[in-house]
């Protein structure tokens, strides 16, 4: 990596948090101010992408997520920095004691926060090189020219961070549009991150689970006892392949951990399609999906599965299914009235239950995984690559479902779950919808997902499910969640949603937002809920017309 402008100046930044592993950001700082408008690419997650503004004392603006190398080479832009931060672990948590100077221990302890609790001071002294004593501030120090060449020099798979400086031209830029936002939050300083409680998610190991208190579902509970093995027995699966040159990929609609989407067409009739290409995993979960879309084909509201083909040199698994004319959920939230919403939860549940008694979780119930065709009024339930077969008494990974839409049980690491984590993921999913919150809990990590959920539910229902359960949370984690008293729903309530917040939602969500998995109403119970009055009227109305 090539050291360029290094006489650019500097801008004086201190740091204000912990940053959070992000692989890739870049950042432009704009401005005497130092404001900032930022682009990602290839970041883990959008809150790394948060954590990484909190690195610096700049004003947050709000974030739009664009193709980084189209603003690299931009013609236009204000005059700033242009940032590479290329961040991997290890990272590195020096002993203070082998430097001198506020800043420099401010730099050290901040990389020790973000990081693992192993000490490699003097790893880390030797990567610059040079002794680190002077007391100057955190970003003079960082861009020293002395500093900055032998770290130019020092490109290796250990490297701890790199940084590429850049100048970029001063004339006008549609990137200024996104300053002077004011801030969601206000930063802690950097003491109070650095503090036991800033780093205790380090620290947290798994809960532990006491003997004498399993878990059963409360419904559908022996449905893979009755069944025949090979109903549910995936890794037994022999796979029919199609043939893939009956395909043709028109346009790319999305990716995700495990696959890439594309929009396709089928050659011979020209029908559309969705091609989901799935990228190198386990064949134990690659037929596990297979198994679960082929059992569950043509049940109400489940995305049809239509063929599955593979590349003949590259052994490219893909799977082929009906295409969904789908309104991207951030989109077509926001317009649906009270009525709609009631109407599609109606037919999610229609989905959920119909897949739990065949015997099967979802394990990812999420607005994302759920395609609305809005002008048809069609719901299709998708992505069922975390699905699993329940089986009573059975410990599951809790390494499942998206952060925001994380059941409690997965988060005290309770394994014997069951349907009913899907019913508390369509329960965030409602509260997004009618509070106009989304997502409802936002939490940064796993551990803070807990800690938002408990200061909404209150940490007494907390207590109380883990003595239920005999379950022993690390001291670290429960040092972390704190004390927190139940927040009445209606603090949510506010002008622009109390259209959609009436007293029935609120008694709904009130059912599915619950600790105690076995608290929660079943698809079924939700499906008879008051709050689809309306929506079982109209169905009986229609039934009774034809």
């Amino acid at each position: 990596m090539q050291e360029e402008d290094k006489d650019a100046g500097c801008v004086p930044l201190e740091c204000r948090g912990r940053l959070n592993q992000c692989r890739m950001t870049w950042l432009i700082l704009t401005g005497t101010d130092a404001e900032v408008a930022f682009i990602s690419h290839n970041v883990l997650s959008y809150s790394s992408l948060f954590n990484a503004t909190r690195l610096l004392n700049i004003r947050w603006v709000k974030p739009k997520l664009i193709d980084t190398r189209r603003a690299f080479h931009a013609k236009e832009g204000s005059l700033g920095l242009l940032i590479h931060l290329m961040l991997w672990l290890p990272w590195v948590s020096p002993h203070p004691s082998s430097t001198q100077g506020p800043s420099i221990l401010g730099l050290l302890q901040l990389l020790r926060a973000a990081g693992v609790d192993c000490h490699k001071g003097a790893q880390f002294q030797s990567f610059f090189r040079v002794p680190i004593t002077p007391p100057i501030s955190l970003f003079s120090f960082l861009l020293t020219s002395s500093l900055i060449r032998p770290l130019s020099l020092r490109q290796s798979a250990s490297s701890i961070l790199l940084l590429f400086f850049r100048r970029i031209s001063s004339s006008a830029t549609s990137l200024s549009r996104f300053r002077h936002h004011p801030p969601p939050h206000r930063f802690k300083p950097l003491l109070r991150s650095l503090s036991p409680l800033g780093t205790l998610a380090q620290k947290i190991g798994k809960s532990i689970r006491r003997p004498g208190a399993s878990s059963k579902a409360r419904v559908y509970a022996d449905v893979n006892v009755i069944r025949p093995k090979e109903y549910w027995d995936y890794e037994s699966l022999t796979v029919q392949w199609g043939d893939q040159d009956n395909y043709e990929v028109v346009r790319k609609v999305g990716r995700g951990k495990y696959s890439e989407v594309f929009e396709g067409v089928h050659c011979t009739d020209n029908e559309k399609c969705v091609i989901k290409i799935l990228k190198p995993v386990k064949k134990k979960k690659i037929k596990r999906e297979i198994k679960i879309l082929q059992n569950l084909c043509g049940g109400i509201n489940i995305v049809k599965l239509l063929d599955i083909v593979r590349d003949q040199q590259s052994k490219t698994p893909s799977l082929i299914f009906e295409h969904v004319n789908n309104l991207d959920f951030k989109v077509l939230y926001p317009t649906l009235l009270d009525f709609d919403i009631r109407y599609y939860i109606y037919e999610l549940l229609k989905a959920l239950d119909y897949c739990h008694s065949q015997g099967i979780m979802h394990r990812d119930v999420k607005p994302h995984n759920v395609m609305i065709d809005h002008e048809k009024r069609k719901l299709r339930l998708i992505d069922w690559g975390l699905a699993e077969f329940y089986h009573p008494g059975k410990e599951y990974n809790v390494r499942v479902a998206s952060r925001y839409f994380k059941g409690p049980e997965l988060l005290v690491d309770l394994q014997d779950y069951d349907y009913s984590l899907d019913l508390w993921s369509l329960g965030c999913m409602f509260a997004g919808m009618i509070f106009r919150k989304e997502p409802f809990f936002y939490g940064h990590d796993n551990y803070d997902q807990l800690v938002k959920i408990a200061k909404v539910l209150g940490t007494d229902d907390l207590n109380a499910y883990l003595n239920k359960y005999r379950i022993e949370l690390d001291p670290h984690l429960s040092a972390l969640v704190g004390r927190h008293s139940r927040k009445p729903w209606t603090k949510f309530i506010n002008v622009e949603n109390q259209h959609l917040a009436v007293p029935e939602a609120v008694d709904f969500v009130d059912k599915l937002l619950r600790y105690d998995h076995q608290e929660r109403l079943t698809a079924k119970e939700a499906m008879a809920h008051p709050y689809f009055f309306p929506i079982r009227n109209a169905e009986s109305s229609r039934t009774r017309n034809q």
